[in-house]
């Protein structure tokens, strides 16, 4: 399976780094699917809040 961290090809210990570090901020997860629907990637994109 691959994983990408905003974009770019990524390992699980780096997400896990970005995620902790950056605890007050999120992260969206975008699970890519191969043509028969099974789950080939998992993308985490860093989410910037708005103030309102």
């Amino acid at each position: 399976m691959k994983l990408w961290l905003n974009g770019k090809p990524s390992t699980p210990s780096d997400i896990m780094h970005q995620c902790m570090i950056r605890e007050e901020e999120e992260y969206m997860r975008d699970f890519v699917s191969g043509d028969d629907d099974h789950i080939i990637g998992i993308g985490f994109d860093y989410i910037k809040k708005k103030e309102v």
